[in-house]
């Protein structure tokens, strides 16, 4: 006999999911601020004529575009071969 009291099933993943919906949110923030810096960026170095500049802030604008789309971090490619001194100073190795 039931008393009319329910009680729900638990969820083992809900934290998970609360963990990957707060990442999705934080990729999408990212990904905007990607997508405005390489916009900029990009606009300056159109003023500037610099067609190397043009096209690598092209690429990090619209990488910035599909981080916001799905939430998928896809990381500084501009940063790859670089490394850091400790105060912030990146030099290419």
């Amino acid at each position: 006999m039931s008393n009319g009291i329910r009680i729900p099933a638990t969820n083992a993943t809900k934290p998970h999911d609360a963990v990957q919906s707060a990442k999705s949110v934080l990729t999408g923030v990212h990904g905007m601020g990607e997508s405005i810096r390489g916009s900029f960026n990009q606009a300056v170095d159109t003023a500037f004529g610099d067609k190397t500049g043009e096209v690598k802030n092209e690429a990090v604008t619209e990488k910035g575009l599909n981080e916001m789309n799905d939430g998928e971090y896809r990381g500084h490619s501009e940063r790859v071969g670089e490394k850091f001194d400790g105060v912030g100073n990146a030099r290419v190795v």
